[in-house]
């Protein structure tokens, strides 16, 4: 026999709890690594390794195996963005205008789309990297393919962009920090503008 040294790096679990006992060297085994609410798994390193949540082994001498976890991207990134959208090269009024999502905890959104005069609905699901396309539908105008990151690091920021007709435009936006509500800016409150003349 040979103790099974396994190590938890991030936010999740790993069953059954064999870690620090000693097990037949030679011997067929499984751990199974499940996720925190709002974290993903990433993949088992370590002596042995692996990117399914299921990890069949052996047994062999000194074994080290580690099952890492990380925060899903969609999760950080929850609340509404407001930003931006324009053509790469060029402002044609047309083209310009902004956008609204609203993300959800399991990385789903929904909002609109408005260039122009014009707004269209937007909806769509973030995969655990942060990246979605969603198809968006526009009243007498051919439908566009929206490409969408999230802000992998702390998911204050959404970028994105299609293709207009054969123009590139740019989405950006922030995630809001204050909503008037429950969040109130520390700058919130009455000032007085001196406007000379």
């Amino acid at each position: 026999p040979s103790v099974l040294s396994v190590r938890v790096n991030g936010a999740g679990t790993v069953t059954p709890d064999w870690g620090g006992r000693l097990l037949d060297v030679g011997g067929a085994y499984e751990l199974q690594a499940t996720p925190a609410a709002g974290h993903v798994f990433t993949g088992w390193s370590g002596s042995v390794t692996g990117t399914a949540s299921t990890l069949p082994f052996t047994m062999q001498s000194n074994l080290v195996v580690e099952a890492n976890f990380a925060p899903r991207v969609a999760s950080l990134a929850r609340g509404v963005f407001n930003g931006l959208v324009y053509p790469t090269n060029s402002l044609v009024p047309a083209k310009c205008g902004f956008f609204a999502v609203e993300v959800a905890a399991d990385g789903s959104f929904t909002g609109f789309l408005r260039q122009g005069i014009a707004s269209h609905p937007l909806t769509g699901h973030f995969d655990m990297n942060g990246r979605s396309t969603a198809t968006v539908t526009r009243a007498g105008q051919s439908p566009v393919t929206l490409s969408l990151q999230l802000d992998t690091t702390a998911g204050e920021r959404l970028m994105g962009r299609f293709d207009d007709d054969g123009t590139a435009i740019e989405m950006f936006a922030y995630r809001r920090v204050y909503d008037g509500h429950t969040a109130v800016t520390p700058l919130a409150g009455r000032y007085t503008f001196v406007m000379p003349s």
